[in-house]
């Protein structure tokens, strides 16, 4: 029986699946891959968004402006980001894989 976190769609990691998809929200498909794609370019770690102070997020929120809603997705993928730093010692959803689908 396959868990719900074995695969993780068009995306490399769960973390990369949930950045997108908040990403998604509200925009096109072509807009949200643009944004995705920006993102990875500009930050090639999850490590390199939590390390951005809270208060300057300016070019995390230039970097994905295409999808819309900058200041809002980049102020929640930011904090998603360091409260996994900070609770999980990495910023990263990867820690859910050893889990069951109960547990979670």
């Amino acid at each position: 029986k396959k868990k719900i976190f074995d695969t993780c769609g068009d995306r490399d990691s769960l973390t990369d699946s949930v950045i997108s998809t908040m990403l998604s929200q509200n925009t096109t498909a072509a807009n949200t891959r643009e944004a995705f794609r920006r993102l990875k370019e500009e930050f090639p770690t999850w490590y390199k968004v939590a390390e951005l102070p809270a208060t300057n997020l300016t070019k995390l929120e230039n970097t994905i402006k295409v999808a819309g809603l900058a200041k809002t997705r980049a102020e929640r993928i930011h904090k998603i980001l360091c409260t996994l730093q900070e609770e999980r010692g990495e910023p990263s959803f990867h820690y859910l894989r050893d889990m069951s689908d109960e547990d979670i």
